[in-house]
Protein backbone atom coordinates (compact mmCIF):
# COMPACT_ATOMS: atom_id res chain seq x y z
CA UNK A 1 0.00 0.00 0.00
CA UNK A 2 2.78 2.53 0.76
CA UNK A 3 4.91 1.97 -1.81
CA UNK A 4 2.07 2.09 -4.36
CA UNK A 5 1.16 5.60 -2.78
CA UNK A 6 4.79 6.50 -2.99
CA UNK A 7 4.56 5.77 -6.65
CA UNK A 8 1.39 7.15 -7.41
CA UNK A 9 2.81 10.37 -6.02
CA UNK A 10 6.11 10.49 -7.63
CA UNK A 11 4.31 9.96 -11.18
CA UNK A 12 2.67 13.05 -10.69
CA UNK A 13 -0.73 11.14 -9.70
CA UNK A 14 -3.37 11.65 -7.44
CA UNK A 15 -4.68 8.59 -4.70
CA UNK A 16 -8.33 7.56 -4.46
CA UNK A 17 -8.25 5.14 -1.46
CA UNK A 18 -10.26 1.99 -1.59
CA UNK A 19 -11.26 -0.14 1.13
CA UNK A 20 -11.53 -3.66 0.42
CA UNK A 21 -14.59 -4.36 2.82
CA UNK A 22 -16.97 -1.89 1.42
CA UNK A 23 -19.32 -3.22 -0.54
CA UNK A 24 -19.26 -3.79 -4.34
CA UNK A 25 -22.01 -1.04 -4.98
CA UNK A 26 -20.45 1.46 -3.27
CA UNK A 27 -17.06 0.78 -4.60
CA UNK A 28 -18.71 1.10 -8.38
CA UNK A 29 -19.43 4.34 -7.17
CA UNK A 30 -16.47 5.43 -6.06
CA UNK A 31 -14.58 4.23 -9.32
CA UNK A 32 -16.64 5.60 -11.50
CA UNK A 33 -16.81 8.91 -9.71
CA UNK A 34 -13.46 9.49 -9.56
CA UNK A 35 -12.89 8.67 -13.25
CA UNK A 36 -10.32 6.09 -12.27
CA UNK A 37 -8.08 4.72 -14.78
CA UNK A 38 -5.47 2.89 -13.03
CA UNK A 39 -5.92 0.69 -10.24
CA UNK A 40 -3.56 -0.69 -8.01
CA UNK A 41 -4.06 -4.02 -5.74
CA UNK A 42 -2.83 -7.15 -4.99
CA UNK A 43 -3.96 -10.81 -6.27
CA UNK A 44 -6.14 -11.70 -3.32
CA UNK A 45 -8.00 -8.22 -3.53
CA UNK A 46 -8.27 -8.45 -6.94
CA UNK A 47 -11.62 -10.31 -7.86
CA UNK A 48 -13.58 -8.10 -5.10
CA UNK A 49 -12.95 -4.94 -7.25
CA UNK A 50 -16.05 -4.33 -9.84
CA UNK A 51 -13.68 -3.43 -12.64
CA UNK A 52 -14.83 -1.80 -15.74
CA UNK A 53 -12.52 -0.64 -17.77
CA UNK A 54 -9.70 0.38 -15.53
CA UNK A 55 -5.73 -0.76 -16.07
CA UNK A 56 -5.20 -3.27 -13.12
CA UNK A 57 -1.43 -3.32 -11.61
CA UNK A 58 -0.65 -6.22 -9.33
CA UNK A 59 1.59 -4.55 -6.55
CA UNK A 60 2.53 -8.46 -5.43
CA UNK A 61 3.27 -9.74 -8.77
CA UNK A 62 7.08 -9.84 -8.96
CA UNK A 63 6.62 -10.10 -12.99
CA UNK A 64 5.71 -7.08 -13.16
CA UNK A 65 8.67 -5.10 -11.80
CA UNK A 66 11.37 -7.59 -12.87
CA UNK A 67 11.25 -5.74 -16.63
CA UNK A 68 11.15 -2.15 -15.29
CA UNK A 69 14.14 0.21 -14.88
CA UNK A 70 15.67 0.77 -11.55
CA UNK A 71 16.85 4.22 -12.28
CA UNK A 72 15.50 7.30 -10.62
CA UNK A 73 12.08 8.58 -12.11
CA UNK A 74 12.77 12.00 -14.19
CA UNK A 75 9.49 13.89 -13.23
CA UNK A 76 11.07 17.25 -14.57
CA UNK A 77 8.32 17.22 -17.27
CA UNK A 78 5.45 16.97 -14.77
CA UNK A 79 5.41 20.76 -13.69
CA UNK A 80 4.39 19.57 -9.84
CA UNK A 81 3.49 21.96 -7.76
CA UNK A 82 1.82 22.18 -3.89
CA UNK A 83 -1.55 22.94 -5.55
CA UNK A 84 -1.62 19.37 -7.70
CA UNK A 85 -3.98 17.10 -6.43
CA UNK A 86 -2.49 14.57 -3.48
CA UNK A 87 -5.68 12.47 -2.64
CA UNK A 88 -9.25 12.25 -3.10
CA UNK A 89 -10.92 10.64 -0.46
CA UNK A 90 -14.81 9.97 0.24
CA UNK A 91 -16.77 10.30 3.26
CA UNK A 92 -20.38 10.28 3.63
CA UNK A 93 -23.11 12.36 1.93
CA UNK A 94 -26.54 13.42 2.89
CA UNK A 95 -27.89 12.96 -0.62
CA UNK A 96 -27.37 9.63 -0.54
CA UNK A 97 -24.23 8.77 -1.94
CA UNK A 98 -20.58 9.81 -0.95
CA UNK A 99 -19.06 12.54 -1.50
CA UNK A 100 -15.06 12.76 -2.63
CA UNK A 101 -12.47 15.50 -1.02
CA UNK A 102 -9.90 16.56 -2.88
CA UNK A 103 -6.80 17.36 -0.75
CA UNK A 104 -3.59 19.03 -1.92
CA UNK A 105 -0.03 18.49 -1.45
CA UNK A 106 0.23 22.04 0.51
CA UNK A 107 -2.68 20.45 2.69
CA UNK A 108 -1.08 17.43 3.46
CA UNK A 109 2.61 19.70 3.83
CA UNK A 110 0.34 22.08 6.75
CA UNK A 111 -0.54 18.99 8.63
CA UNK A 112 3.30 17.55 9.65
CA UNK A 113 5.79 20.21 8.51
CA UNK A 114 7.18 22.64 10.84
CA UNK A 115 4.42 22.07 12.96
CA UNK A 116 4.22 21.97 17.07
CA UNK A 117 1.49 20.25 18.20
CA UNK A 118 3.55 17.33 18.19
CA UNK A 119 7.22 16.46 18.00
CA UNK A 120 8.15 15.20 14.85
CA UNK A 121 11.23 14.20 13.54
CA UNK A 122 14.00 11.35 12.14
CA UNK A 123 13.54 9.63 15.54
CA UNK A 124 9.34 9.50 15.14
CA UNK A 125 8.06 5.85 15.03
CA UNK A 126 4.47 6.06 13.98
CA UNK A 127 1.87 2.92 14.11
CA UNK A 128 -0.37 2.70 11.32
CA UNK A 129 -3.65 1.54 11.44
CA UNK A 130 -6.05 3.39 9.99
CA UNK A 131 -7.98 2.09 7.47
CA UNK A 132 -6.17 3.46 4.04
CA UNK A 133 -10.17 4.99 3.62
CA UNK A 134 -9.70 7.12 6.78
CA UNK A 135 -8.39 10.31 6.82
CA UNK A 136 -6.12 9.90 9.89
CA UNK A 137 -3.84 7.44 7.69
CA UNK A 138 -2.61 10.95 6.59
CA UNK A 139 -1.31 12.02 9.42
CA UNK A 140 0.02 8.11 9.91
CA UNK A 141 1.99 7.93 6.82
CA UNK A 142 3.34 11.68 6.24
CA UNK A 143 4.42 12.47 9.65
CA UNK A 144 6.49 9.89 9.74
CA UNK A 145 8.42 9.83 6.13
CA UNK A 146 8.04 13.36 5.70
CA UNK A 147 9.83 14.41 8.95
CA UNK A 148 12.47 10.89 7.97
CA UNK A 149 10.61 8.81 10.19
CA UNK A 150 9.68 5.49 10.76
CA UNK A 151 5.95 3.92 9.91
CA UNK A 152 5.39 0.54 11.67
CA UNK A 153 2.04 -1.03 9.78
CA UNK A 154 -0.09 -2.72 12.13
CA UNK A 155 -0.88 -6.48 10.31
CA UNK A 156 -4.44 -7.38 9.76
CA UNK A 157 -4.04 -10.29 12.06
CA UNK A 158 -3.67 -8.17 14.86
CA UNK A 159 -7.64 -8.00 16.05
CA UNK A 160 -7.23 -8.26 19.98
CA UNK A 161 -6.91 -4.57 21.08
CA UNK A 162 -5.38 -6.57 24.42
CA UNK A 163 -2.36 -7.36 22.30
CA UNK A 164 -1.76 -3.62 21.11
CA UNK A 165 -0.06 -3.07 23.97
CA UNK A 166 2.78 -5.43 23.27
CA UNK A 167 2.50 -4.56 19.70
CA UNK A 168 3.77 -1.27 20.55
CA UNK A 169 6.22 -1.94 22.46
CA UNK A 170 7.94 -4.74 20.46
CA UNK A 171 7.99 -2.15 17.23
CA UNK A 172 9.53 0.72 19.75
CA UNK A 173 6.43 2.55 18.84
CA UNK A 174 6.88 6.46 20.74
CA UNK A 175 3.87 7.94 17.92
CA UNK A 176 0.25 6.53 17.77
CA UNK A 177 -3.06 8.05 16.79
CA UNK A 178 -6.66 6.32 17.77
CA UNK A 179 -9.84 7.00 17.20
CA UNK A 180 -11.89 8.05 20.61
CA UNK A 181 -13.59 4.58 20.79
CA UNK A 182 -10.51 2.97 20.60
CA UNK A 183 -8.53 4.46 23.13
CA UNK A 184 -11.42 3.64 25.59
CA UNK A 185 -11.12 0.26 24.91
CA UNK A 186 -7.07 0.86 24.61
CA UNK A 187 -7.55 2.11 28.52
CA UNK A 188 -9.43 -1.01 29.86
CA UNK A 189 -7.76 -3.51 28.24
CA UNK A 190 -3.93 -2.03 28.55
CA UNK A 191 -3.85 -0.67 31.96
CA UNK A 192 0.14 -1.19 31.93
CA UNK A 193 3.04 1.32 31.39
CA UNK A 194 3.65 1.49 27.66
CA UNK A 195 8.24 1.68 27.40
CA UNK A 196 8.03 3.18 24.22
CA UNK A 197 4.95 5.29 23.62
CA UNK A 198 5.58 9.30 24.09
CA UNK A 199 2.67 10.47 22.33
CA UNK A 200 -0.52 9.45 21.78
CA UNK A 201 -3.75 11.29 19.57
CA UNK A 202 -6.48 10.72 20.55
CA UNK A 203 -9.79 11.97 18.87
CA UNK A 204 -12.66 11.25 16.07
CA UNK A 205 -15.35 12.06 19.00
CA UNK A 206 -15.82 13.34 22.31
CA UNK A 207 -12.73 12.26 24.53
CA UNK A 208 -13.52 10.32 27.52
CA UNK A 209 -11.75 11.77 30.44
CA UNK A 210 -11.59 9.09 32.46
CA UNK A 211 -10.42 6.72 30.04
CA UNK A 212 -7.20 9.58 29.66
CA UNK A 213 -6.51 9.87 33.90
CA UNK A 214 -5.91 5.77 33.65
CA UNK A 215 -3.91 5.79 30.80
CA UNK A 216 -1.75 8.58 32.43
CA UNK A 217 -1.61 6.86 35.74
CA UNK A 218 0.11 3.93 33.93
CA UNK A 219 2.14 6.19 31.96
CA UNK A 220 2.68 9.42 33.61
CA UNK A 221 5.31 11.05 31.12
CA UNK A 222 3.04 10.22 27.89
CA UNK A 223 1.25 13.55 26.27
CA UNK A 224 -2.37 12.40 25.36
CA UNK A 225 -3.43 14.88 22.65
CA UNK A 226 -7.31 15.40 22.05
CA UNK A 227 -6.64 15.99 17.75
CA UNK A 228 -9.42 18.22 15.95
CA UNK A 229 -10.23 18.10 12.47
CA UNK A 230 -12.44 17.14 9.72
CA UNK A 231 -11.53 15.47 6.24
CA UNK A 232 -12.02 18.90 4.55
CA UNK A 233 -9.14 20.53 6.86
CA UNK A 234 -6.89 17.68 6.81
CA UNK A 235 -7.05 15.28 9.89
CA UNK A 236 -6.14 17.85 12.01
CA UNK A 237 -6.94 21.90 12.54
CA UNK A 238 -6.88 21.76 16.49
CA UNK A 239 -5.18 20.05 19.36
CA UNK A 240 -4.93 20.22 23.16
CA UNK A 241 -2.64 18.62 25.53
CA UNK A 242 -4.80 17.09 28.03
CA UNK A 243 -4.35 17.84 31.70
CA UNK A 244 -5.86 16.75 34.88
CA UNK A 245 -9.06 18.72 35.55
CA UNK A 246 -12.44 18.01 35.61
CA UNK A 247 -15.24 18.10 32.78
CA UNK A 248 -15.12 17.36 28.82
CA UNK A 249 -11.79 17.75 27.43
CA UNK A 250 -11.57 20.54 25.07
CA UNK A 251 -10.72 20.47 21.47
CA UNK A 252 -8.13 23.22 21.68
CA UNK A 253 -6.23 25.77 19.86
CA UNK A 254 -5.95 25.61 16.09
CA UNK A 255 -2.82 24.47 14.90
CA UNK A 256 0.64 26.25 13.77
CA UNK A 257 -0.79 26.38 10.20
CA UNK A 258 -4.82 26.78 10.37
CA UNK A 259 -7.01 29.67 12.23
CA UNK A 260 -10.32 29.51 12.96
CA UNK A 261 -13.29 31.53 13.68
CA UNK A 262 -16.01 31.26 15.91
CA UNK A 263 -19.14 32.27 14.19
CA UNK A 264 -23.17 33.23 14.22
CA UNK A 265 -25.76 32.35 11.36
CA UNK A 266 -24.55 36.19 9.81
CA UNK A 267 -21.04 34.83 10.09
CA UNK A 268 -20.59 37.27 12.28
CA UNK A 269 -17.71 36.71 15.29
CA UNK A 270 -19.88 35.59 18.44
CA UNK A 271 -18.80 36.86 21.96
CA UNK A 272 -16.54 35.48 24.21
CA UNK A 273 -18.14 32.15 25.84
CA UNK A 274 -21.12 32.47 23.41
CA UNK A 275 -21.92 28.80 20.71
CA UNK A 276 -21.18 29.34 16.91
CA UNK A 277 -20.44 27.49 14.48
CA UNK A 278 -16.62 26.86 13.80
CA UNK A 279 -15.10 27.80 10.42
CA UNK A 280 -11.79 26.51 9.71
CA UNK A 281 -9.09 28.17 7.62
CA UNK A 282 -5.56 28.10 6.62
CA UNK A 283 -3.16 25.94 4.58
CA UNK A 284 -4.98 22.98 5.62
CA UNK A 285 -8.75 23.62 3.71
CA UNK A 286 -9.17 21.13 1.16
CA UNK A 287 -9.71 22.38 -2.66
CA UNK A 288 -13.39 21.40 -2.07
CA UNK A 289 -15.68 18.34 -3.32
CA UNK A 290 -15.11 16.95 -6.67
CA UNK A 291 -18.00 17.28 -9.14
CA UNK A 292 -19.92 19.35 -6.43
CA UNK A 293 -19.34 22.79 -7.36
CA UNK A 294 -22.58 23.96 -5.30
CA UNK A 295 -22.12 22.10 -2.17
CA UNK A 296 -18.43 23.34 -2.27
CA UNK A 297 -19.56 26.73 -2.75
CA UNK A 298 -21.86 26.70 0.35
CA UNK A 299 -19.62 25.00 2.76
CA UNK A 300 -15.77 26.37 1.60
CA UNK A 301 -16.51 29.68 1.66
CA UNK A 302 -14.52 33.07 0.67
CA UNK A 303 -12.69 34.06 4.32
CA UNK A 304 -14.06 37.57 5.38
CA UNK A 305 -11.29 37.94 8.27
CA UNK A 306 -8.24 37.94 5.48
CA UNK A 307 -6.68 40.06 3.30
CA UNK A 308 -5.01 37.28 1.24
CA UNK A 309 -6.98 36.89 -1.99
CA UNK A 310 -8.58 33.28 -2.33
CA UNK A 311 -8.31 32.90 1.49
CA UNK A 312 -10.87 30.31 2.26
CA UNK A 313 -12.85 28.83 5.52
CA UNK A 314 -14.70 25.60 6.02
CA UNK A 315 -18.01 25.78 7.79
CA UNK A 316 -17.49 22.33 9.67
CA UNK A 317 -21.30 22.42 11.55
CA UNK A 318 -19.51 21.25 14.35
CA UNK A 319 -21.07 24.03 17.31
CA UNK A 320 -18.56 25.28 19.63
CA UNK A 321 -18.10 28.41 22.71
CA UNK A 322 -14.23 29.97 23.21
CA UNK A 323 -13.16 29.36 26.88
CA UNK A 324 -11.59 31.91 28.95
CA UNK A 325 -8.26 30.51 28.44
CA UNK A 326 -8.67 30.51 24.49
CA UNK A 327 -9.29 26.85 24.15
CA UNK A 328 -12.49 25.51 22.32
CA UNK A 329 -14.99 23.55 23.82
CA UNK A 330 -17.06 21.16 21.63
CA UNK A 331 -20.99 21.24 22.40
CA UNK A 332 -22.72 19.48 19.49
CA UNK A 333 -23.73 19.42 15.85
CA UNK A 334 -25.94 21.98 14.12
CA UNK A 335 -27.39 18.85 11.56
CA UNK A 336 -27.72 14.92 12.30
CA UNK A 337 -24.85 14.07 11.12
CA UNK A 338 -22.74 11.59 13.82
CA UNK A 339 -19.40 10.31 14.43
CA UNK A 340 -18.50 6.52 14.86
CA UNK A 341 -15.30 5.09 15.42
CA UNK A 342 -13.88 9.01 13.79
CA UNK A 343 -16.01 8.35 10.40
CA UNK A 344 -18.81 10.61 9.74
CA UNK A 345 -21.96 9.60 8.88
CA UNK A 346 -25.05 11.51 7.25
CA UNK A 347 -28.33 9.46 8.45
CA UNK A 348 -29.78 11.47 5.25
CA UNK A 349 -27.42 8.69 3.42
CA UNK A 350 -28.98 5.87 5.06
CA UNK A 351 -32.40 7.18 4.88
CA UNK A 352 -31.93 7.45 0.60
CA UNK A 353 -30.76 3.80 0.50
CA UNK A 354 -33.48 2.43 2.04
CA UNK A 355 -35.81 4.31 0.23
CA UNK A 356 -34.78 2.53 -2.77
CA UNK A 357 -36.13 -0.76 -1.02
CA UNK A 358 -39.42 -1.79 -2.72
CA UNK A 359 -42.21 -1.83 -0.30
CA UNK A 360 -40.49 1.56 1.56
CA UNK A 361 -42.48 4.39 1.68
CA UNK A 362 -40.77 6.30 4.37
CA UNK A 363 -38.00 5.76 6.95
CA UNK A 364 -36.42 7.86 9.01
CA UNK A 365 -32.77 7.00 10.60
CA UNK A 366 -31.35 8.20 14.57
CA UNK A 367 -28.72 7.64 16.61
CA UNK A 368 -30.01 7.08 20.30
CA UNK A 369 -28.20 6.44 23.36
CA UNK A 370 -24.74 6.70 21.86
CA UNK A 371 -23.64 7.46 18.18
CA UNK A 372 -22.83 3.76 17.34
CA UNK A 373 -26.77 2.82 18.40
CA UNK A 374 -28.84 3.90 15.09
CA UNK A 375 -31.59 2.77 14.56
CA UNK A 376 -33.88 2.46 11.44
CA UNK A 377 -37.34 3.15 11.67
CA UNK A 378 -39.32 1.86 8.22
CA UNK A 379 -42.66 2.85 7.22
CA UNK A 380 -44.26 0.01 4.30
CA UNK A 381 -46.31 1.09 1.39
CA UNK A 382 -49.97 0.33 1.85
CA UNK A 383 -49.97 1.29 -1.72
CA UNK A 384 -48.65 -1.42 -2.61
CA UNK A 385 -51.29 -3.43 -3.70
CA UNK A 386 -50.00 -6.04 -1.04
CA UNK A 387 -49.67 -7.45 2.25
CA UNK A 388 -46.08 -6.41 3.44
CA UNK A 389 -45.03 -8.59 6.48
CA UNK A 390 -43.07 -6.10 8.45
CA UNK A 391 -40.34 -9.07 9.77
CA UNK A 392 -39.65 -9.51 5.70
CA UNK A 393 -39.92 -6.00 4.70
CA UNK A 394 -37.05 -4.89 7.53
CA UNK A 395 -35.01 -8.28 6.49
CA UNK A 396 -34.91 -7.13 2.81
CA UNK A 397 -33.96 -3.39 4.13
CA UNK A 398 -30.83 -4.71 6.78
CA UNK A 399 -30.17 -7.06 3.15
CA UNK A 400 -30.25 -3.96 1.02
CA UNK A 401 -28.35 -1.63 2.70
CA UNK A 402 -25.31 -4.67 3.43
CA UNK A 403 -25.20 -4.69 -0.49
CA UNK A 404 -24.83 -0.84 -0.57
CA UNK A 405 -23.33 1.01 2.87
CA UNK A 406 -19.82 -0.29 4.45
CA UNK A 407 -20.54 -2.05 8.10
CA UNK A 408 -19.83 1.99 10.08
CA UNK A 409 -22.50 2.90 8.27
CA UNK A 410 -25.40 1.01 8.91
CA UNK A 411 -28.00 0.89 11.55
CA UNK A 412 -28.08 -1.47 14.55
CA UNK A 413 -31.83 -1.87 14.76
CA UNK A 414 -34.69 -1.77 12.47
CA UNK A 415 -37.93 -0.68 13.21
CA UNK A 416 -41.51 -0.97 11.79
CA UNK A 417 -43.79 2.06 11.72
CA UNK A 418 -46.80 2.78 10.45
CA UNK A 419 -45.98 6.21 9.93
CA UNK A 420 -43.51 8.77 11.10
CA UNK A 421 -44.89 11.15 13.40
CA UNK A 422 -44.30 14.83 12.34
CA UNK A 423 -44.35 18.42 14.33
CA UNK A 424 -46.49 21.12 13.66
CA UNK A 425 -43.66 22.67 11.28
CA UNK A 426 -43.97 19.54 9.48
CA UNK A 427 -40.53 18.30 10.37
CA UNK A 428 -39.68 14.91 12.01
CA UNK A 429 -40.61 14.50 15.53
CA UNK A 430 -37.66 12.76 16.93
CA UNK A 431 -38.85 12.70 19.86
CA UNK A 432 -42.00 10.63 18.96
CA UNK A 433 -40.29 7.93 17.62
CA UNK A 434 -40.27 4.99 19.70
CA UNK A 435 -37.53 3.48 21.93
CA UNK A 436 -35.66 0.69 20.69
CA UNK A 437 -37.80 -2.27 21.25
CA UNK A 438 -34.94 -5.49 21.53
CA UNK A 439 -38.16 -7.91 20.54
CA UNK A 440 -38.56 -6.37 17.30
CA UNK A 441 -37.52 -9.45 15.04
CA UNK A 442 -36.82 -11.90 17.24
CA UNK A 443 -37.52 -15.21 16.55
CA UNK A 444 -38.45 -18.42 19.19
CA UNK A 445 -35.21 -18.62 22.03
CA UNK A 446 -33.17 -21.75 19.82
CA UNK A 447 -30.71 -22.92 22.72
CA UNK A 448 -27.43 -23.66 22.24
CA UNK A 449 -26.82 -28.04 20.98
CA UNK A 450 -22.93 -27.48 20.48
CA UNK A 451 -19.72 -26.24 23.10
CA UNK A 452 -18.82 -23.84 20.80
CA UNK A 453 -22.30 -22.34 20.49
CA UNK A 454 -22.69 -22.10 24.38
CA UNK A 455 -19.18 -20.23 24.64
CA UNK A 456 -20.34 -17.94 22.03
CA UNK A 457 -23.56 -17.49 23.99
CA UNK A 458 -21.86 -17.02 27.40
CA UNK A 459 -19.64 -14.35 25.58
CA UNK A 460 -22.89 -12.34 24.57
CA UNK A 461 -24.39 -12.68 27.75
CA UNK A 462 -21.50 -10.89 29.25
CA UNK A 463 -20.94 -7.85 26.82
CA UNK A 464 -24.21 -7.37 26.52
CA UNK A 465 -25.45 -7.74 29.86
CA UNK A 466 -28.66 -10.31 29.60
CA UNK A 467 -29.25 -13.04 30.84
CA UNK A 468 -29.75 -15.31 28.04
CA UNK A 469 -28.65 -16.02 24.75
CA UNK A 470 -29.98 -17.86 22.03
CA UNK A 471 -28.34 -18.72 18.75
CA UNK A 472 -31.24 -17.35 16.77
CA UNK A 473 -30.58 -13.76 18.19
CA UNK A 474 -29.77 -10.83 16.89
CA UNK A 475 -26.65 -9.17 18.12
CA UNK A 476 -27.56 -5.40 17.55
CA UNK A 477 -31.01 -5.88 18.98
CA UNK A 478 -30.38 -7.16 22.19
CA UNK A 479 -28.07 -4.06 22.65
CA UNK A 480 -24.96 -4.57 20.65
CA UNK A 481 -23.66 -1.81 19.00
CA UNK A 482 -20.21 -1.57 16.62
CA UNK A 483 -18.24 -0.56 19.81
CA UNK A 484 -19.37 -3.69 21.28
CA UNK A 485 -18.85 -5.54 18.17
CA UNK A 486 -14.65 -4.73 17.94
CA UNK A 487 -14.99 -6.46 21.48
CA UNK A 488 -16.82 -9.42 20.35
CA UNK A 489 -14.46 -9.86 17.63
CA UNK A 490 -11.45 -11.44 19.28
CA UNK A 491 -13.38 -13.04 22.20
CA UNK A 492 -14.85 -15.23 19.47
CA UNK A 493 -11.84 -15.61 17.69
CA UNK A 494 -10.31 -17.28 20.99
CA UNK A 495 -13.01 -19.20 21.82
CA UNK A 496 -12.87 -20.45 17.79
CA UNK A 497 -9.11 -21.67 18.62
CA UNK A 498 -9.86 -22.61 22.05
CA UNK A 499 -12.97 -24.97 21.22
CA UNK A 500 -12.18 -26.18 16.89
CA UNK A 501 -9.35 -27.35 15.06
CA UNK A 502 -9.03 -23.08 13.54
CA UNK A 503 -5.39 -21.91 15.00
CA UNK A 504 -4.55 -19.27 12.23
CA UNK A 505 -5.90 -15.84 12.29
CA UNK A 506 -8.88 -15.18 11.24
CA UNK A 507 -8.14 -12.15 8.87
CA UNK A 508 -12.01 -12.07 7.18
CA UNK A 509 -13.52 -11.69 10.79
CA UNK A 510 -13.85 -7.95 10.76
CA UNK A 511 -17.05 -5.78 11.93
CA UNK A 512 -18.83 -5.99 8.48
CA UNK A 513 -18.97 -9.72 9.26
CA UNK A 514 -20.90 -9.00 12.35
CA UNK A 515 -23.19 -6.76 10.80
CA UNK A 516 -23.95 -9.33 8.06
CA UNK A 517 -24.24 -12.45 9.95
CA UNK A 518 -25.76 -11.25 13.46
CA UNK A 519 -26.88 -14.16 15.05
CA UNK A 520 -24.66 -16.69 16.56
CA UNK A 521 -25.71 -19.20 14.39
CA UNK A 522 -25.03 -17.22 10.82
CA UNK A 523 -22.06 -16.04 12.56
CA UNK A 524 -20.69 -19.78 12.99
CA UNK A 525 -21.89 -20.88 10.00
CA UNK A 526 -19.51 -18.34 8.10
CA UNK A 527 -16.85 -18.66 9.66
Amino acid sequence: MVVGILGILKAGGAYVPLDPSYPEARLSYMLSDSAINLLLTQSHLAERLPVTGQALVLLDDDGVWSSQPSTNLVNADLALTSDNLAYLIYTSGSSGQPKGVMVEHSNVVSLVANVDYVTLSSTTVLLQHSSISFDAATFELWAALLNAGRVVIQPEALIDIASLGDFIDSNSINTAWMTSGLFDQFATLNNRPLASMKTLLVGGDVVNRSSVERVQASNPALSIINGYGPTECTTFSYSYLINAGNGSVSIGKPLTNPSGFVLDRNLCLVPMGAVGELCVGGAGVARGYLHQAELTQENFIANPFSQDEGARLYKTGDLVRCLDDGNLQFIGRNDDQVKVRGFRIEPDEVRSSLLAVEGVADAVVLTRDEPSRRVAYVVADSNSGAAVDPSLLLEQCRAHLLLSLPAHVLPSLFMPLSEIPLTPNGKVDRKALPAPDASTGQHEHVAPSTKLELVLCEIWQQLLGVERVGVSDNFFQLGGHSLLAIKMIPLVGKALGNTSNIRQPLRSFSISIVFQHPTIAELLAYL
